[in-house]
């Protein structure tokens, strides 16, 4: 395991402007109680640090940085240039059902992050179960950036 400073996570925000110092205030927490096990033993800790980019990103192509299931709408004129198709499940938890914890996720076929797309895709929100205590849902919506390749 690498430890040290360099190692990390990193992430791209997309956020309107009244929320950005609320979101910036809870990943401040989360560096200050730390993520993961053994946090009593502050295992997880980091101080966060936030760049703003503001380079406008260019090209003819996309490349995705989630993964992306499409509508149907949208399964007619995909266009890829280099994808890889992975399968995406899991478990369901819910603090408000019992019912809800620890069932699976249908499983479906996606396209993984790094695909690269010839035009921009929107892909869909799913309903995974629709229960009497709340919908259940799975984000398979394209977060694109615009690329050359």
């Amino acid at each position: 395991m690498r430890t040290g400073e360099e190692t990390g996570y990193w992430f791209f925000m997309d956020l309107c402007s009244e929320f950005e110092e609320c979101v910036k205030t809870v990943i401040r927490v989360l560096g200050d109680e730390g993520i993961g096990g053994e946090r009593t033993y502050g295992y997880g800790q980091f101080i966060p640090e936030f760049i703003e980019d503001n380079q406008p990103y260019m090209g003819s192509s996309f490349v995705l940085l989630s993964v992306f299931k499409p509508a149907e709408n949208e399964v007619e004129s995909l266009e890829t240039k280099r994808y890889k198709i992975i399968k995406r499940g899991g478990y369901v938890y819910s603090p408000y059902s019992d019912i809800l914890t620890n069932l699976r996720h249908p499983m479906y076929n996606v396209f993984a992050e790094g695909s690269v797309f010839e035009k921009p895709v929107k892909g869909e929100l799913t309903l995974s179960f629709d229960s009497s205590t709340h919908p259940v849902y799975r984000n398979y919506r394209a977060y694109l950036l615009p690329c050359n390749v």
